[in-house]
């Protein structure tokens, strides 16, 4: 039967495609524990008729993601931090806000910068592109999924780049309040890193909005450039970096109001 050799050159011929898309893209192991050290600083100016207020926030902690169940079409994770720690400080703050009350505000500035870190505990599934479906507790023994996210940052194209190519994703971000954002990423080319040889991989996005309420129009800005190194043999995330520069405009009667926010994020794999 003739059909028959046709019919096992077509199914090798598949198993070898198979074989050469699970080794591409990240790569997990049932029971695999990996972890990263990420550091976090906030830089919040505001301006308003001449005064400007500097607040600051640093922190840092440790991720642990546990492999539960390794598969190329959705690895499941179960994602904590440890190893919290956080300041607040209050740089420059306008002439009449109250000195007696500035210890009140670095207190709260530092409780807000742990309590953001110690949050967002959860599972997620990965597949080996980095798209990821989170699953986040809302309390009471309920919890929701958020759709399109990604892998520390990284989405990688359906098929192997060539350095200096470029693709975009569509990213959500574990934060129920948060929308999707456009990113653009480019496959910089292969680099040397502390741990192992590395795929360098930048990303970017810039998001506008505005809108007018009764007289006051409020419009925002946000701008993210980023930085991956995705292991060659490892298929690990090995570092990465990302900032982020949120700029909004209150503009009334009164006076305009401008607020920048630069948060610059570190991480590495410990």
């Amino acid at each position: 039967n003739l059909m028959k050799p046709f019919f096992a050159l077509i199914i090798a011929l598949f198993l070898i495609n198979a074989n050469a898309q699970t080794n591409y893209g990240l790569k997990f192991t049932s029971g695999q524990v990996i972890k990263y050290k990420e550091t976090i600083s906030v830089n919040n100016v505001t301006t308003l008729k001449g005064q400007r207020q500097t607040l600051r926030q640093a922190g840092s902690r440790t991720i642990t993601m546990k492999v539960t169940n390794a598969k190329p079409t959705g690895t499941s994770l179960t994602v904590s931090y440890s190893n919290i720690s956080a300041t607040g400080v209050a740089v420059e703050l306008p002439a009449e806000f109250p000195k007696e009350k500035k210890k009140e505000l670095e207190k709260a500035l530092t409780d807000g910068m742990k309590a953001s870190l110690s949050s967002a505990n959860r599972t997620q599934t990965t597949n080996y592109l980095g798209v990821t479906t989170f699953k986040l507790v809302a309390g009471e023994g309920k919890s929701f999924s958020i759709e399109k996210g990604s892998f520390m940052g990284l989405i990688l194209p359906k098929t192997s780049p060539t350095p200096n190519s470029t693709w975009k994703a569509k990213v959500s971000q574990p934060d129920p309040s948060g929308k999707p954002i456009n990113f653009t990423y480019k496959y910089v080319g292969e680099v040397a890193s502390s741990a192992e040889t590395a795929y360098k991989i930048t990303f970017s996005a810039t998001e506008n909005q505005s809108e007018t309420q009764q007289g006051t129009k409020l419009s925002a800005t946000l701008t993210l450039n980023g930085t991956i190194l995705l292991g060659k043999s490892s298929g690990m995330i090995v570092s990465g970096n990302v900032t982020t520069v949120v700029t909004t405009t209150i503009t009334a009667k009164e006076g305009t109001q401008k607020r920048t926010v630069t948060t610059i994020q570190t991480f590495s794999k410990i």
